[in-house]
């Protein structure tokens, strides 16, 4: 199937997928494309915002290529770092990342 929002045909199978996170929302996505009848489960009763910062990877942000209109969106929201740095409970940098804007690049995609 293309990139397009054509309705697929039908498969017959039913899934359940229980969880709304990312993870649940993308196998719902993606079964729905396939053509699959999806129930999607969720124990909150509302959303709730908590202040988190989720991020995506590389490997894992393509998927969001195949949703028609979604990486572009996402692009516009994203915030490129040019490196990391990563402490211990004290403070203390354990490891410190920089990469150069070619790297950056395609970390973000």
């Amino acid at each position: 199937m293309s990139q397009s929002s054509q309705t697929p045909p039908k498969s017959g199978i039913r899934v359940l997928v229980v969880g709304a996170g990312f993870a649940g929302l993308t196998a719902a996505i993606e079964c729905h494309r396939k053509g699959h009848n999806v129930t999607l489960l969720e124990k909150f009763p509302e959303l709730k915002i908590l202040g988190d910062i989720i991020s995506f990877g590389p490997n894992s942000s393509r998927i969001f290529q195949r949703w028609p209109g979604v990486a572009e969106k996402l692009d516009a929201l994203s915030q490129r770092a040019d490196g990391l740095v990563i402490k211990n409970w004290l403070g203390e940098t354990l490891l410190t990342q920089t990469w150069t804007a070619e790297q950056a690049e395609s970390v973000s995609m």
